[in-house]
């Protein structure tokens, strides 16, 4: 499962990551965060401060609307973000997947005593999704009108969500064999 971000190509990087904020703002809205977009504090410019509407509790959300893979040093950056600022609880979201030291970043954090552990969270595009779709923000991709379409369920690929300024979309790839002809 992808997440893609679609705009303009005179778009800016900015303009990305405020689709991909919105995204998360919405999944954070569903889980009774009170979101503030793009805070400056001393020394740091988040992208998402919320605040749980029960409980009170003050999270960090870092989005990353990005091709290449997530490296280490954002997850430190997480890190260090939090505790310097006190937050209860960081979050990446991201459209990319992590590298093979951030996959060992997240291993080594999840080792962590429950208490710590539980101040970071690392949200891959799968568990993006995963979270959107309990959360009903989205709904599931049309699977069988995306195989009636192309001929059969084998003839459909790998399942994109699509963000873009004119809404969200599920997107797949249509696979199509055979020798060529003439």
């Amino acid at each position: 499962m992808k997440i893609e971000i679609a705009c303009r190509s005179e778009d800016s990087t900015k303009a990305k990551g405020d689709l991909l904020e919105s995204l998360a703002t919405d999944l954070l809205s569903a889980q009774s965060y009170k979101v503030i977009e793009e805070i400056r504090v001393t020394g740091a410019e988040l992208d998402l401060l919320c605040k749980h509407e029960v409980s009170g509790k003050e999270i960090y959300v870092e989005c990353k609307a990005q091709a290449g893979n997530i490296g280490a040093p954002i997850l430190r950056q997480l890190n260090g973000t939090v505790d310097a600022y006190d937050y209860s609880e960081g979050w990446l979201v991201s459209t990319a997947e992590f590298g093979k030291e951030a996959k060992g970043f997240v291993e080594m954090w999840k080792k962590k005593p429950s208490e710590k552990a539980s101040r970071l969270s690392f949200y891959s595009p799968e568990l993006i999704v995963q979270s959107l779709k309990k959360a009903s923000v989205v709904c599931d991709p049309p699977v069988e009108a995306a195989s009636e379409f192309a001929g059969s369920r084998e003839a459909v690929g790998e399942w994109s969500l699509v963000i873009s300024p004119f809404g969200r979309f599920w997107a797949a790839y249509t696979l199509k064999g055979g020798a060529p002809h003439g």
